[in-house]
């Protein structure tokens, strides 16, 4: 819708994001925090690295006429308001939403980043019934799921993406070299150049990150090279921010009125265990028109129309 509005003069009175899997630094630029997220959203490979060297500020080295300028998350939809001064934004998020949930141990344990969070065990009480309850794990496979998409950006070919994103850049090889390939920059080679003027520049053409030949050479073709740009977002370009439906906020560019999501009757729903009985990512179609009907009317509340 964002796009709609932004690219194809969609003008709609009212625009409810709800469960919105945006990252919230495409509303306002000033949102990507690569230091702030780092324990979450930044593999452990690249924290040495200098945060201008990740894929998702590479943008930063081109200027405006460039194609690769553009390929970036950060202000995607800063304008929204401008180009759509008479539409009420509103985005509807939950904090208990276990899809857009980040975890800083994402990278920890036995299991590998893409089966993080796929059971989850609670305590439930020592009434015989809770405890045999309590052994018994709920599935939530959609638990860090937006924390995952970006995360595997480049470093998962089946869950992701095999280039762009967090990859290694590799140096060159000679053929039937069998060795572990070692990334073309270190860390410190890496962090001297990006803060030399000159060899920076560098950067442009042999970046850190593995990148594809879309990015490097972006096609001339306005049509063909706008559908890049958005393959490059979705699959390449990892998110240095949550996602619009996890967090409160109040973007200095976008006139934007953020209300939580919740139901005073959850707990009544949620007789059993259920993520410690959080507004999840689905409740809103999940839970009974009885249970969660204060949550519409919310929203007529804020759209001032009834549905």
């Amino acid at each position: 819708v964002s796009q709609a509005i932004c690219q194809h003069g969609s003008r709609p009175d009212n625009y409810l994001l709800l469960n919105a899997a945006i990252p919230a630094e495409a509303f306002d630029a000033s949102l990507q925090d690569p230091i702030a997220n780092q324990n979450t959203l930044v593999p452990i490979d690249w924290r040495e690295y200098d945060e201008r060297t990740y894929a998702s500020n590479w943008y930063k080295l081109f200027s405006e006429t460039e194609p690769q300028s553009k390929m970036t998350w950060a202000g995607l939809f800063e304008n929204i308001s401008e180009i759509a001064p008479n539409t009420a934004f509103y985005n509807f998020y939950s904090l208990g939403d276990e899809v857009f949930e980040l975890t800083a141990n994402i990278e920890n344990g036995i299991l590998p980043p893409q089966y993080q969070g796929t059971l989850h065990w609670q305590f439930e009480g020592w009434w015989p019934l809770d405890l045999l309850k309590s052994l018994v794990p709920e599935s939530t496979f959609g638990r860090y799921a937006w924390q995952k998409q970006e995360f595997l950006k480049g470093t998962h070919a089946i869950f992701g993406t095999a280039d762009g994103g967090w990859s290694f850049a590799i140096e060159p090889q000679f053929p039937n070299e069998s060795r572990i390939p070692n990334p073309l920059y270190t860390a410190e080679v890496a962090n001297s150049m990006i803060n030399n003027p000159t060899e920076c520049l560098t950067f442009k053409t042999e970046p850190v990150f593995s990148a594809t030949e879309a990015m490097l050479n972006p096609s001339a073709n306005p049509l063909v090279r706008a559908q890049e740009r958005y393959e490059i977002l979705a699959y390449r370009i990892p998110a240095l921010s949550p996602a619009m439906g996890n967090v409160n906020i109040s973007p200095t560019k976008v006139r934007l009125t953020s209300i939580e999501l919740r139901s005073p009757n959850i707990e009544e729903w949620r007789k059993r265990y259920s993520l410690n009985r959080r507004w999840l990512h689905s409740d809103i179609k999940n839970m009974s028109y009885s249970q969660i009907s204060t949550v519409f009317d919310e929203f007529k509340l804020y759209i001032n129309k009834s549905f």
